[in-house]
């Protein structure tokens, strides 16, 4: 099955009450009307207009679709072109893109630094167990690893009504104690 084919039929399903989360990694090019051209393992290079998935296409499936919530991430060279020449975007919409349209981003830096994210306990601000796309795209912009960005990630937001939860997750919680203080770590626990 084709991406194109995957993106039509997952939309065309969708309920009103489900998340579609959209995510790409790799390099993404602009075409010679500025508009992001997103290869795919079919992808001829020689004509990339003719076998590469448009941002102009992934857009109008979202918006005739049922979904009232979306997640786009998109992390590859000019990712920030993915709005550049849209006809509409679709109401529920957050996006995340690991530069602007005239920078390149090199060796996924966005899914990297989103996954340590993840993976942090300072992503739930407000110790209830659940972390936003905001509250990871906050993390992001604090990275400060090697392989950290040297481009500028972006995130846009159309009209949502309330933040999208991205990640549920239990409270972390490390104890250590000697044996002679047993019984207030007992306590505490």
């Amino acid at each position: 099955m084709t991406v194109c084919k995957v993106i039509v039929k997952t939309c065309s399903e969708s309920e009103p009450d489900d998340i579609l989360l959209t995510y790409y990694s790799g390099t993404s090019v602009c075409d010679v009307h500025g508009s992001m051209q997103l290869p795919v393992g079919y992808s001829d290079h020689g004509y990339p207009m003719a076998t590469c998935i448009e941002s102009e296409f992934i857009l109008p499936q979202m918006r005739q679709s049922r979904y009232q919530r979306f997640v786009l991430i998109v992390d590859g060279c000019h990712s920030g072109a993915l709005f550049r020449n849209n006809r509409g975007i679709t109401d529920g919409l957050i996006a995340l893109t690991s530069c602007s349209a005239e920078e390149v981003s090199g060796d996924t830096p966005l899914t990297q630094s989103l996954l340590r994210a993840l993976n942090s306990c300072r992503a739930d601000k407000n110790h209830n167990g659940c972390m936003t796309v905001d509250d990871g795209y906050d993390l992001i912009g604090q990275d400060k690893t090697p392989m950290a960005f040297v481009a500028y990630p972006q995130k846009w937001v159309w009209n949502l009504s309330e933040p999208i939860l991205q990640i549920r997750s239990s409270l972390r919680v490390f104890l250590s104690y000697s044996r002679a203080d047993s019984q207030i770590a007992d306590r505490l626990v």
